[in-house]
């Protein structure tokens, strides 16, 4: 195998449950008006009343943004954190002082919070009259008064704090770990907040109720959860309630007293964890709201590019009818980072103002969007046996619309035999990097699916260009069925290095005696680093709107009939235009598409360096077919130019820019760091998994490694090459502390550590347990997870552990011919095991591709010490290039490292002398910023790069890279 295939998707259960309930509805008279409620999270100077413009009224695209319509209807006002005490408003111990700065200095502060939306709703009611009735009677009614619903936060009152303060004037401060105090300080909080409302003067806004902060119910707060319900509905008003995903308590309202919910999906946040995001989690969080009859919040990270418009996108796709249909159908709730929304409509990107539009659509139940797709409506073909119950008409499978429950299985494709192929045509050669293979099976109930419906083994992936000639790319790996479940619908995941591909064909290989249900094939394109680009035109384009971004939106135009997604300029004029990136990068692949490919004459390409004036040409494009290429050779720079001339008598007509970054030779590579964040469940030394000692009392006797919701790589190099016949990991379950065996580990082997083939998976607790416990009402258990297969010889083995709550090892053998031939072996692990520090590095964020774009939750943080990386790159290879992706400027008293310095080795032991870089771009104290730090040497052999750092206050460090002799030698 030439590529590595990452994680299959986790699975999503759907079956008949889903019927027996629907979401909360707006119609509902205890929505009391509320159909898409705004959350509004309140900190010092925030929201004065033009913050609220972009959320209360549809803003148009015009420069100076008029209210076009009426937008979001309803508003719930919180806080986070900031508190006087330094604590959280969300979990921690906050007291009495906090409760009142929240209220007094946040929440009713002048010309702020609730007085600001008070004035944004009166002057947009100045401009576009009352608010329209909705379509429920209790939106009408509440259209009716002209008040806008919200609902305001009632901090958690934490059992941890014991001195709250005094609130009932007996002269005893609370003590919040007694019951009686803690509903005590709850009735005086809710009556705090409503004798502030009556005394302020908010003609426009009206009081729905009132927000329990926490977003687990345990058995602990349960109580105090009732008890805040009673004493808000004895006042007259509702409590609402918003918990995370498969919250303690979601699905117990009534019992709670809890008024209506929405339920977070927290899709939007899996990767930050570590996690690929596997869409089906929209779908299973939309089966469960239906079941408990709650309502679904939409949330939005912050924009750094594709990855997170498309995760928006996924978001209002799935509300569709023919989707999730939650969009008519359901309250919302919306979180957004800072001010999200309101720089998705003020943004000059094109792909920014175009979700700006699909909120305003949702919000007004007329939302048709989906993001992009590659292989949306492509054609393809079936080679196998078709299943006739499940036939397919040749559109099925690029349609785009899923199945989610049994009343749209009629929408899967059937394939019988062991070995089934599907080839794709895109139509002309894209760039791709993932396909995904969405289908159902039956689960173990005696309804439902053909009892023969069952997950794939794997699948594998191949390219061509010409339909003949195939290459194979990547392989996804087959998912586990839940028990007691009539259907499960699921997908697999093959992630590869960038390829160029026409044709993609998927041969699905089956067990014997099954059948394959599929449902949809998708294909996605690598993340061009024109994401966030902008794009400056001399001479300006024949149509007026060539500046909407559509050289940038990855659509191509099939034909020459449209021109939807081309810009055109006049016969006989040479175009030329920047392309402005969102910093420097390593460029790779740089491509444009044309559909009038015969128009263009020559095609040239030139690169800027950060504050350089001077252009570097990077050579004149080749043309194949209607792309015109040129590789960049991992030139550096943020500013790309075209220049286009066209053939006599003929104009530039192009519709698309792509632009990649250079091979990365450090990308998913492991890497250990110095000083090592302190972990929970630690291996400092990386012995721990290769010293012959098992644990046997679990993840109390320090003999354990532990990571907490992660997917976790554990790559060994045996030192040799070794004929592999069996894995076992020594690994503990069963509950206690809320540890589970793993679902599945995959064993990957590879004869240099760089390229990787899936052998096998365990995907079978032990089969013995060698501890079994009982432990309060769980139990602790201890065993063998296993598997044999056909011998393989590899040097590298890779074991991928899908993410559980908590996973825990403390033992790998690899067999060959009955010895253990990991006794002793050198390892990495990715990501290193759970630790609570700030700024640690629980995702493997240095290698994993992305850099920071906002804030410093892809960074890794040292505030003490001379920071270290040593990264392995499996086997040694040329390598004249390194550099390292920092966060610097002064805010928070985060600064660029005064020096760099690198140095490589071929074994770890003998170094290269450090060479060092101190450039960084100036500082001011107050900007935030980025750069790049790079060091270039003479071509030479490394497998281990050491970085080293001298910190300036912290150093936040987010990526590190390695280029080979590929490198332009006179790249700027």
């Amino acid at each position: 195998m030439s590529a590595v295939v990452l994680w299959p998707i986790a699975i999503l259960l759907l079956g008949a449950e889903s019927g027996t309930g629907d979401y909360f509805p707006p119609a509902d008279p205890r929505a009391g008006g509320i159909r898409d409620l705004m959350l509004v999270y309140l900190s010092k100077d925030s929201w004065p009343q033009e913050d609220f413009l972009p959320y209360v009224a549809y803003l148009g695209k015009e420069r100076q943004k008029k209210p076009r319509d009426w937008f979001y209807d309803s508003f719930l006002f919180l806080a986070y954190g900031g508190a006087p005490s330094g604590t959280t408003y969300i979990d921690g111990p906050s007291n009495k002082a906090d409760w009142e700065y929240y209220w007094d200095q946040l929440l009713f502060r002048k010309d702020r919070a609730l007085a600001g939306l008070e004035a944004c709703l009166a002057d947009v009611e100045r401009t576009l009259g009352p608010r329209p009735p909705g379509p429920s009677t209790a939106q009408a009614a509440a259209a009716k008064t002209g008040k806008t619903p919200v609902i305001l936060m009632i901090p958690y009152p934490s059992r941890k704090q014991k001195d709250f303060g005094d609130v009932d004037g007996d002269g005893r401060s609370e003590d919040l770990s007694q019951p009686a105090d803690r509903q005590n300080v709850v009735r005086w909080g809710v009556q705090e907040m409503l004798r502030r409302w009556n005394k302020t003067r908010l003609p426009h806004l009206s009081l729905w109720g009132f927000y329990w902060m926490n977003e687990g119910i345990g058995p602990h707060d349960e109580a105090i959860v009732r008890a805040t319900a009673d004493e808000v509905h004895r006042q007259g008003y509702g409590l609402h309630w918003i918990p995370y995903y498969r919250a303690s308590g979601y699905d117990r309202l009534p019992e709670l007293g809890i008024d209506f919910a929405v339920l977070q999906p927290n899709y939007a946040f899996m990767e930050q964890s570590g996690r690929r995001a596997e869409e089906l989690r929209l779908s299973d969080t939309a089966r469960r709201a239906r079941r408990w009859h709650l309502g679904i919040e939409i949330e939005m990270a912050e924009i750094g590019g594709r990855r997170e418009r498309d995760n928006l996108w996924d978001y209002l796709t799935h509300g569709r009818d023919e989707f999730d249909g939650y969009m008519r159908h359901a309250v919302h709730a919306y979180y957004q980072g800072h001010r999200t929304i309101a720089r998705l409509c003020d943004s000059d990107l094109p792909a920014d103002r175009d979700l700006y539009e699909a909120l305003y659509q949702f919000a007004k139940g007329t939302f048709q969007g989906q993001r992009q797709r590659l292989a949306g409506g492509c054609t393809y073909r079936i080679q196998g046996v078709a299943v006739s119950e499940y036939p397919d008409d040749g559109r099925r499978l690029t349609d785009g619309c899923g199945t989610r429950d049994l009343a749209t299985a009629h929408r899967l494709v059937g394939l019988a035999g062991e070995t089934s192929r599907i080839e794709l045509d895109l139509g002309e050669p894209r760039r791709i990097a993932a396909v995904e293979l969405r289908g159902a099976t039956r689960g173990t109930a005696g309804e439902g699916l053909p009892a023969s419906a069952a997950s794939p083994r794997y699948f594998d992936v191949a390219v061509s260009a010409t339909g003949r000639d195939w290459q194979t790319v990547g392989r996804g790996y087959r998912w586990n069925a839940l028990p007691a479940e009539p259907m499960t619908v699921g997908g697999m995941v093959a992630e590869f290095a960038a390829v160029d591909a026409r044709f993609v064909a998927v041969t699905v290989q089956q067990a014997a005696g099954k059948v394959t249900l599929v449902d949809e094939l998708l294909v996605e394109p690598p993340v061009s680093l024109t994401d966030n680009a902008r794009c400056r035109f001399s001479p300006a384009p024949a149509d007026p709107n060539a500046a909407d971004g559509r050289l940038l939106d990855l659509c191509y135009q099939r034909g020459e009939s449209s021109g939807d997604h081309s810009v055109a300029w006049a016969a006989d004029q040479q175009a030329a235009f920047e392309l402005q990136l969102g910093e420097p990068r390593h460029l790779g692949l740089v491509r444009v598409h044309t559909p009038q490919p015969e128009s263009l004459a020559e095609l040239r390409v030139l690169v800027q360096a950060d504050g350089s004036s001077d252009w570097k040409p990077l050579g004149q494009a080749v043309r194949d077919g209607r792309l015109w290429d040129i590789d960049a050779g991992a030139a550096f720079g943020d500013r790309v130019r075209f220049v286009a001339t066209p053939q006599p008598g003929r104009q530039v007509v192009l519709d698309e820019i792509e632009v990649y970054p250079a091979e990365n030779l450090a990308g998913g590579k492991a890497y250990e760091l110095s000083p090592a964040h302190p972990e929970q469940y630690g291996d400092p030394e990386r012995k721990k998994l290769t010293d012959s000692l098992v644990s046997e009392r679990g993840f109390g006797d320090g003999r354990m490694v532990g990571w907490q919701g992660q997917n976790v790589e554990v790559s060994l190099d045996l030192g040799r090459d070794c004929p592999i016949d069996a894995v076992r990991v020594h690994s503990e379950g069963g509950g206690c502390g809320a540890v589970q065996f793993p679902l599945r580990i995959d064993v990957l082997v590879s004869p240099d550590g760089r390229a990787w083939s899936w052998v096998a998976s365990i995907d079978r607790p032990p089969e013995q347990l060698l501890v079994d416990r009982a432990v309060d009402d769980t139990r602790l258990q201890l065993g063998w997870m296993s598997v044999r297969l056909e011998p393989v010889s590899g040097r590298f083995v890779m074991l991928r552990s899908a993410a559980g709550h908590w996973t825990m090892f403390s033992e790998i053998e690899i067999l060959a011919g009955g010895e253990n031939v990991a006794q002793g072996c050198s390892y990495h692990l990715r990501p290193g095991p759970a630790s609570s520090a700030p700024y640690a590095d629980t995702t493997g964020k240095l290698t994993d591709g992305q850099y920071a774009t906002s804030g410093f939750s892809r960074a890794v943080g040292w505030q003490t010490g001379r920071p270290r990386v040593v990264l392995d790159l499996g086997l040694a290879v040329a390598v004249s290039e390194v550099s390292a992706h920092v966060l610097g400027g002064g805010p928070a008293g985060v600064y660029f490292p005064a020096k760099m310095s690198v140095s490589t080795s071929t074994d770890g032991l003998h170094w290269e002398p450090d060479q060092d870089t101190a450039e960084h771009p100036p500082e001011s104290g107050k900007d935030a910023g980025q750069a790049t730090l790079r060091v270039r040497f003479p071509s030479r052999p490394c497998r281990y790069v050491r970085f080293e750092f001298e910190r300036r206050g912290w150093l936040m460090l987010d990526e590190v890279e390695v280029y080979g002799p590929t490198l332009a030698a006179d790249s700027p």
